[in-house]
């Protein structure tokens, strides 16, 4: 996907090969300003949060694919929020399917 959209050796783009528990807790990664998440089920989504949270600048933003679709990686999420009573309000992603959504956003507040 890279290579298709022009981006293959793009200096700001670093790929990590391996899984997100081995990876992410020593990326060369010092602040986020949009975190997007997309682990599917509990274990990534929890190990990538993990990592990476502390790592999201005040007002950054935090966006949770497949929240609405898979049971574990709603349950990470909200066990870590649970775990960290990080309260800022997250929004639904409206994906005009009657109700339905699959992502969630939120902005963290500091």
């Amino acid at each position: 996907n890279l290579r298709a959209f022009g981006m293959y050796g793009n200096p700001h783009i670093k790929v990590l090969q391996g899984w997100f528990k081995d990876t992410l807790h020593a990326a060369p990664i010092s602040s986020i300003a949009f975190l997007r998440l997309d682990g599917d089920i509990f274990t990534s989504t929890m190990d990538a949060i993990t990592a990476l949270y502390d790592k999201v600048v005040p007002n950054g933003y935090i966006y949770v694919d497949d929240y609405g679709s898979f049971k574990g990686c709603k349950d990470a999420i909200d066990s870590f929020r649970s775990s960290r009573n990080i309260r800022e309000l997250m929004t639904p992603i409206d994906e005009h399917t009657g109700g339905h959504f699959e992502a969630v956003w939120w902005r963290k507040t500091s």
